[in-house]
């Protein structure tokens, strides 16, 4: 069904699907609307392409594509772009709605100036994580909310100053201490937050509502703040054209390393139940991914062209292959897995000291102490970030680093 597809169209072997909310709802049947298959971020393998695509066979891609929870995909060559050398398909398909909905949110729809505090709900979710990353680059001032004390430690690592719960409203007595927020990025639905959260905008400030489930209509925004600005952003009502303007974009974010991939929690297409489940407990630290072991790393990922080095790791421990002579612009570790019966951080600690002893390089490791997975290293000169995703089922943890 792949062949023969009319113009405009191309067809995908899917190697990696990004989990979202919304593909939750769909197959509980809880989607307000009809949102198509489940699956749409996907990151896979160009293998056929309608008349005068300016994608070929062969090329690695990512981007937006409903239905895309399988082994393979028609979808508009609109909403797929190249995927950068060194990015791998998981790493790919974390990314297109969560940045593009953080981009549509803080730049054409609220244009958050250089200073001003922005409220992130949910701030350790594939959103929140990516809208800080946004906020960055603007120049804002984030502050954060999360449910457990381990997300809330994970956010105040990455430079969260101001980080409280989410759990309930007494988040509002912090947040006006503070002085109030100029804007919202909403996602909760737990009674009181929406009205807790308008009550510390400034005045004439803007909310903008990103849930998909128990969603002020704007008259009653208003009727509750008539001088806030209330907006609702949802990648689903963008048109092709303007999906594809926001991918190309992201792609060169990637490409310059303005932005980075989220932490993602990896299960096998076999596993999309175990997904869906991760995702709707949401105890998770940015995406859930399923991927199909029927593509591998690209050899791009691993031999990136620029100066500096290059480790190259197999699939278990101990059989990797260390070049100390390989250069690139960045480190770029993928499916390194150790089968090991310990815990994440005693799991990455050996990461880290396998580094040491195998790489003979001066490798200075700091480690944030925390039990979300993640890990810092400075290796010649180079900062990489490893996190990791434990399976307690398989005594397995799959690492990551970037």
């Amino acid at each position: 069904q792949l062949q023969g597809l009319p113009a405009g169209q191309v067809g995908v072997r899917v190697a990696a699907v990004g989990i979202n909310f919304r593909d939750v709802l769909n197959v509980l049947g809880m989607y307000p609307g009809d949102p198509g298959a489940p699956g749409s971020d996907v990151a896979g393998v160009v293998v056929s392409a309608g008349a005068s695509s300016s994608l070929q066979p062969g090329q690695a891609v990512f981007g937006l594509s409903v239905g895309a929870l399988g082994t393979a995909v028609a979808c508009s060559e609109q909403t797929l772009v190249a995927m950068p050398p060194c990015l791998s398909y998981e790493a790919a398909s974390s990314m297109p709605t969560v940045f593009i909905t953080a981009q549509l949110a803080m730049g054409a729809v609220t244009g958050v100036q250089p200073g001003e505090r922005v409220l992130v709900h949910a701030a350790a979710g594939g959103v929140g994580l990516a809208a800080l990353q946004v906020l960055r680059v603007l120049g804002a001032v984030p502050v954060a909310t999360a449910g457990s004390p381990s997300k809330r430690s994970l956010l105040r690592s990455l430079g969260v100053q101001a980080v409280v719960g989410s759990r309930d409203t007494q988040l509002v007595g912090p947040l006006a201490c503070l002085g109030g927020v100029d804007v919202v990025l909403n996602s909760l639905t737990s009674p009181g937050m929406v009205v807790g959260s308008l009550s510390v905008l400034r005045r004439g400030g803007r909310f903008v509502e990103i849930g998909k489930r128990d969603v002020w209509a704007p008259a009653a925004a208003a009727a509750e703040r008539p001088d806030a600005a209330y907006s609702l952003v949802a990648v689903d009502f963008m048109s092709a054209a303007g999906l594809n303007a926001a991918m190309s974009r992201l792609s060169a974010q990637l490409a310059a390393g303005v932005v980075r991939p989220l932490p993602s929690a990896v299960h096998d297409l076999s596993s999309v139940a175990a997904a869906l489940r991760q995702m709707s407990q949401a105890r998770h630290v940015g995406k859930v991914v399923v991927s199909s072991s029927a593509l591998r790393p690209r050899p791009a990922q691993l031999a990136a062209a620029s100066a500096g080095r290059v480790v190259v790791t197999g699939r278990k421990a101990g059989e990797g292959v260390w070049r100390r002579q390989c250069t690139a612009a960045y480190l770029c570790c993928t499916a390194l897995r150790h089968n090991l019966s310990a815990t994440p951080s005693s799991c990455a600690s050996c990461v880290l000291r396998a580094w040491k002893r195998k790489s003979a390089l001066n490798l200075r490791s700091t480690s944030n102490g925390l039990a979300t997975g993640t890990k810092s290293a400075h290796l010649g000169g180079c900062v990489c970030f490893c996190r990791w995703h434990w399976h307690p089922r398989k005594a397995r943890c799959r690492v990551a680093c970037c």
